[in-house]
């Protein structure tokens, strides 16, 4: 193609564009978003961890997964040696109070 075709394609098609998609405004945008399923699984899944938590039922000689708040017990003693150093076990009071921490054994 010589130059004087290119030149006269140019004027006659126009310069190579790809089509541009219709600019959105923010209103349209969030409409969308809201129609989303994935956005209210999502909004329900948060409500129900937020009102039920995670509860965890520990038995004699589990270690505690993560940071607990005990709820319900019954002579429950708590060997925190690993975490404290102290080689006896922290009694129920105590471990009502402050909480079960992570890696303790029960």
């Amino acid at each position: 193609m010589t130059s004087e075709q290119a030149r006269a394609r140019l004027l006659a098609e126009g310069g190579n564009q790809l089509p541009q998609p219709e600019r959105r405004n923010w209103l349209a945008i969030a409409i969308s978003v809201l129609r989303e399923p994935m956005l209210l699984l999502l909004v329900a899944a948060s409500v129900l961890y937020v009102v039920l938590g995670d509860l965890v039922l520990v038995a004699e000689g589990d270690r505690v997964p993560a940071d607990a708040r005990v709820i319900e017990q019954s002579d429950l003693h708590v060997d925190e040696s690993m975490l404290t150093g102290d080689h006896a076990a922290t009694a129920a009071a105590i471990a009502r109070q402050a909480g079960l921490p992570s890696g303790a054994a029960v």
